[in-house]
């Protein structure tokens, strides 16, 4: 019985390990991406008097 806890319990490990590692590269994947780099764009205009 207590091996049969101690496999089930390293399974569950493996598995969070697993998708720890997944969620890691997805993550890094993102940052390679190309992004715009730029300051914000602005707008000038008069305001609306009513």
């Amino acid at each position: 019985m207590r091996r049969q806890s101690q496999i089930i319990s390293f399974v569950a490990c493996v598995a969070a390990t697993y998708l720890a590692s997944m969620v890691d590269r997805v993550t890094s994947s993102c940052f390679f991406e190309p992004h715009e780099i730029a300051p914000p764009s602005t707008r000038k205009a008069k305001p609306v008097i009513a």
